[in-house]
């Protein structure tokens, strides 16, 4: 198992695993992936790790937003066919009420204790942002005192080492996102979608030990380096 939380499991289809669906799209074998992808996402119900598909997903379609539009003019009757289908399928879901507990978790209304743990972390952590806002605490000042980690990672960033981290942090992200935007290539569009997945899944997580979002960006860095001849191979 990659990790007792189905969320980090999640982390990792929706950063690492989506390398995977590009291999597999060279490989002739897409759908029998991603069909195998989205029947681990549902075993695995995780609220974040559907809201991160659902992001991921949208900067896709926002990057190819001309390609999408003239697809739909060229198979209308399947889009409206899927379309169908989807809407009947979300209207059974709604009515078992199988979505139910996953919106609560997204919203932290629900009663449980892990909700209520969560917003009491976050609550702490902006109390430690705000006391030290510029740099932080000091790196490793949480565990080495024995306080709870935010489970978020921005916040765990912006706790020890201020939002002068959190900011270059973000501006790096963004720089790759727009490259990733405007970039044609197949393989730029699953890392887009990994690296946008991601940012959600980071809002959830603090563990530096789930590395999966800076292994998709060397990935990424890998490839376009050896695009440019930097790095050949053999």
């Amino acid at each position: 198992a990659f990790a007792t939380e189905p969320g980090i499991v999640g982390y990792y289809l929706n950063t690492i695993g989506i390398i995977g669906l590009a291999h597999a799209l060279k490989k002739g074998r897409f759908f029998i992936y991603i069909i195998l992808l989205l029947l681990s996402q549902v075993m695995i119900y995780s609220a974040t790790s559907l809201l991160a598909i659902l992001v991921g997903s949208c900067s896709v379609i926002l990057a190819n937003f001309g390609l999408c539009l003239s697809m739909i003019k060229k198979r209308l009757f399947s889009f409206s066919l899927i379309s169908v289908l989807i809407f009947l399928a979300s209207k059974v879901v709604f009515s078992k009420g199988l979505l139910a507990p996953l919106m609560l978790k997204l919203t932290l209304s629900s009663n449980s204790s892990s909700a209520a743990d969560r917003v009491n972390r976050w609550t702490s952590a902006f109390e430690l942002i705000s006391s030290n806002p510029i740099f932080g605490t000091g790196l490793g000042n949480l565990s080495s005192n024995g306080f709870a980690s935010p489970v978020n990672w921005f916040m765990f960033i912006s706790v020890e080492a201020g939002l002068t981290a959190l900011i270059l942090f973000i501006s790096f992200v963004f720089v790759k996102w727009l490259k990733l935007i405007h970039s044609r290539s197949n393989l730029d569009q699953f890392i887009l979608f990994g690296l946008s997945a991601s940012m959600v899944h980071l809002f959830a997580t603090s563990g530096f030990h789930y590395p999966y979002v800076f292994l998709l960006l060397v990935i990424y860095e890998v490839k376009f380096f050896g695009n440019e001849g930097i790095i050949r191979s053999k």
